[in-house]
This record gives structure tokens, C-alpha cells and sequence, in this order.
């Protein structure tokens, strides 16, 4: 086996062969040694483990452990990645032939993160009752340079998570980060990620580490919703959407935030992670506590439950007299009409815009396999000049 590869690719898994075995497929038809492929597999079956057993390629590093959490299987995936970068993807998605010349063109240049575009998007057979569809929206191939340490204070001020990663901000999501990084953070905090969403946690926590970083649209990877997936299991309404929560024995989760047992909030999810990560950095005061409130007012007009919605008033009551509030309880219902009203108006625009932004996106459907998705994605980048081929990063480069 060799040791200290340029890149890790990270598949953490639970009980879905049949999406991590093709990501494994696809990832081991690179043409490189320099990476490793560390598949994290909590399955409660031993199908991955029988399958694992008959590659003989030593790229692939595979580990079982009885189930556990989410966020425990990350950091027991992390913490065996010998990559000097390393990326996770989930395991019904895939990487791309560009990733090798990005993480090449990433340690030449000696940044500390590459952030891309997720521009390319596949549908697995049967989610959503689609039989396979891809979508994919055009790409510049521009780079921009950012140190995320010196605007962490403006990223935190997002409400928008999406706002925060992609093109926005560091994540350990689908996006090149050196591994160094990350055990500095763990030196610091004792773990590496300490949240129910773990890449989430890592938007905030990346911030304070990642200096000289670059943002390119172009992708690297080919992400994908496949029917077990949570994606999948939200849009079938099933009943067991999120069901992997209940897998945390302690998750602490903050006070002032709706349970995710009372309802799913993916925006509750992102402040948690947020929360914890500048808890676990000594950095409380960065928090945006008015966020808080605007959560609840966008719960609040959403559409939910007379039950839930009236859960928000109570939250919000608490919240404002609680001890140690960040405002007055005028003050922050003053906010929560606010924040009610403008997500409203929001919403409204939304229905307007909705259909010109989908004009902008290609759809391709019976794409039957993730294999096939990936040939037409290889074939739609081969237009293109790589934005690792050279040159110098900037504005447009």
C-alpha cells in the first residue's frame, strides 16, 4: 500500500450497495496511484463488505464498523485519510477525470482549498418516479482567489447556507481541502466535525483555517439523489426522511433551535452546525444570534402544521426571556414581523423567477446509469479548456 497519496476520496455509507458500489466503480477507473479511495461503511448488511473483499486494487481502503451515527462515521473516515487533500462525496455520487489535474494544479500552486461548482447533477432510477435524469447548467471555467479567513465575518452573516458553500465558501463537500487543515482543527477542537451535519459544520469551522483559496466553476464531481438517499426519501414523503438523526446517542443539540424530532429544518440544522462549530472554536461572540428569528419566521410562513407554526411562537417567546438573550423580547418580535413579511414577499417573487431560472438548466433524460451520466458530463467538459491546464488564478483568468 502506498503511503501519504496526493488525494483521499472519502464514501462514507450505510445500507446502499448498490449507489457506493458504482462510486467505488467509477472512482477506481482513474488511470493514477495518487489517490486512495476510503470507503466508511457502517451498513447493517455485510453486502459492501463482501464486495470490498474481491477488489484487488490497493486504492481502495475500506473499513466496516457496527452503525453509528453520521457525523462518527465521518470522522472515523476522516481520521484514516493519508491524502495530503482530501474530499467527501456521498455515495450516490461520483468523481470526475478533472479531479486529478485540479488536485495537481491545487498542491502546485500550495493552496489550501479549491473550491468548484457542483454544476452537474444526476437523478437516480426510480426518485422521484424519474428513470434516470441529469441535469446541468452552463460553466465559465472562471477562478477567483479568496482567503476565507480574512471575510469569515461576512460568510457567517449568511443566512443562506447555500450562500456559504459551492462558490461561496469553504466545505469539506465536494471540494479539495488539504488534509493538514483538518487536523489542525481537530488538535484545536478534538474532533473534526461535532454536529448532526458534518459538512455543514465544516462551512464554518474552514473558515478560520483555509487562507489561499480558489473558487473555479468547473466541477469535479458528479453529485447525485438516488431513491434511499435523504433527497430521495423528502421528495417520496416517506415517513423515514432524516430517520438517521435518531442515530445519535448525545447529539446536544442547542436549546433555542426546533428539534429536529418536532420537525425537520434544514435551516435549524445549519445554525446548529454553525453554533457548535464557533462553541468548539472558543469563537461564541461570532454567532449571529438574529438568525435565530429569522429562522422561526421562515418556518412560520412555510408550509407547515398549524402545530409547528404555533411551535415557533413558543420558541420565539423562550428565545426572547430566556436568560442570556441576545435581545429583548419587543425587539425580537419587532424582528420576527419583519423577517415574517419579507420571507412572504420572498416567496411571492420566487413564482415569478422559478420558471426563467429553470430555462436556464439542461435536462437530459433516460440517463440510465450514473456511468452514462458521467460520459455525457465528460463530453459536455471536453468543449471546454481546463481551468487546471495553467495559468495564473484571478478575476476571469
Amino acid at each position: 500500500m502506498v503511503n501519504n497519496r496526493l488525494l483521499s476520496i472519502i464514501v462514507p455509507t450505510k445500507n446502499r450497495f448498490n449507489t457506493a458500489k458504482r462510486a467505488i466503480e467509477i472512482a477506481m477507473q482513474l488511470q493514477s496511484d495518487e489517490f486512495e479511495i476510503i470507503v466508511q461503511d457502517c451498513s447493517d448488511n455485510d453486502e459492501l463488505l463482501h464486495y470490498a473483499e474481491k477488489v484487488a486494487d490497493p486504492r481502495l481502503n475500506y473499513q466496516r464498523t457496527p452503525p453509528v451515527s453520521l457525523t462518527q462515521n465521518w470522522n472515523n473516515a476522516l481520521g484514516r485519510a493519508s491524502g495530503e487533500y482530501v474530499i467527501f462525496i456521498g455515495d450516490d455520487d461520483c468523481v470526475l477525470a478533472s479531479i486529478l489535474p485540479a488536485v495537481r494544479w491545487t498542491k502546485a500552486r500550495r493552496l489550501d482549498a479549491l473550491c468548484t461548482t457542483k454544476s452537474h447533477w444526476y437523478v437516480w432510477p426510480g426518485t422521484n418516479g424519474l428513470q434516470g435524469h441529469m441535469y446541468y447548467h452552463e460553466i465559465t471555467g472562471r477562478r477567483m482567489e479568496i482567503n476565507f479567513a480574512q471575510v469569515r465575518k461576512a460568510l457567517l452573516k449568511e443566512f443562506e447556507l447555500e450562500r456559504m458553500t459551492g462558490l461561496a465558501g469553504p466545505s469539506i463537500y465536494h471540494c479539495l481541502v488539504k488534509k493538514a487543515l483538518l487536523d489542525a482543527l481537530k488538535r484545536d477542537t478534538g474532533v473534526y466535525f461535532d454536529a448532526t451535519s458534518p459538512d455543514s459544520y465544516s462551512v464554518t469551522a474552514l473558515c478560520f483555517y483555509c487562507h489561499d483559496t480558489v473558487l473555479v466553476d468547473y466541477p469535479i464531481t458528479l453529485s447525485g439523489t438516488s431513491p434511499s438517499s435523504n433527497t430521495g426519501r423528502l421528495w417520496k414523503k416517506d415517513k423515514n426522511y432524516m430517520a438517521h438523526y435518531n442515530e445519535f446517542k448525545d447529539p446536544d443539540w442547542p436549546r433555542f433551535l426546533p428539534h429536529y424530532k418536532l420537525m425537520i429544518n434544514h435551516r435549524a440544522i445549519g445554525l446548529e452546525a454553525k453554533f457548535k462549530a464557533l462553541r468548539n472554536l472558543k469563537r461564541p461572540e461570532l454567532f449571529p444570534w438574529d438568525h435565530v428569528v429569522r429562522m422561526y419566521a421562515f418556518t412560520f410562513v412555510s408550509r407547515h402544521p398549524w402545530r409547528i407554526r404555533f411551535a415557533m411562537l413558543r420558541y420565539l417567546v423562550d428565545f426572547s426571556l430566556g436568560a442570556g438573550a441576545a435581545y429583548r423580547f419587543p425587539v425580537n418580535t419587532a424582528r420576527f414581523c419583519f423577517w415574517c413579511l419579507y420571507e412572504a414577499l420572498v416567496r411571492i417573487r420566487r413564482r415569478f423567477t422559478t420558471a426563467a431560472a429553470r430555462r436556464r438548466i439542461h435536462v437530459l433524460e433516460n440517463v440510465e446509469d450514473i456511468g452514462r451520466a458521467v460520459e455525457l458530463t465528460e463530453a459536455y467538459l471536453a468543449q471546454f479548456t481546463s481551468p487546471f491546464a495553467g495559468g495564473k488564478a484571478g478575476n476571469g483568468a
